[in-house]
């Protein structure tokens, strides 16, 4: 089955692409490309879908990767949706050590 969807909203883009998991993007020619998600939960989000599946991605690898300090968002991402229509489920850390934040594949 196929589907088109223009949209010229970077968010609701990443929101579509989280609910459809293995869905193909591609930009059309004759349209203007795809701008990036501006909002720090549709940039994780967005890096999360070009991870490879099936495994745990530790928190401070998409800090690193995206600059942006989860800490702050914490609440965001432990009740976002989209995130966990993508697969994934946002467990923040603990004191102690191994007791790190991670973004758990749940599948």
């Amino acid at each position: 089955m196929s589907a088109y969807v223009l949209t010229e909203q970077p968010d609701r883009f990443v929101s579509l692409t989280a609910q459809y998991r293995d869905c193909q993007v591609s930009n059309l020619e004759g349209y203007k490309a795809i701008a990036e998600p501006r909002g720090r939960v549709a940039r994780i989000i967005q890096y999360l879908r070009r991870c490879e599946r099936g495994q745990d991605i530790p928190a401070g690898q998409v800090q690193e990767a995206l600059n942006i300090p989860l800490r702050r968002i914490k609440s965001q991402l432990e009740n976002d949706w989209n995130l966990r229509r993508l697969g994934y489920e946002y467990q923040s850390g603990s004191q102690g050590r191994g007791h790190s934040a991670v973004f758990k594949w749940t599948g």
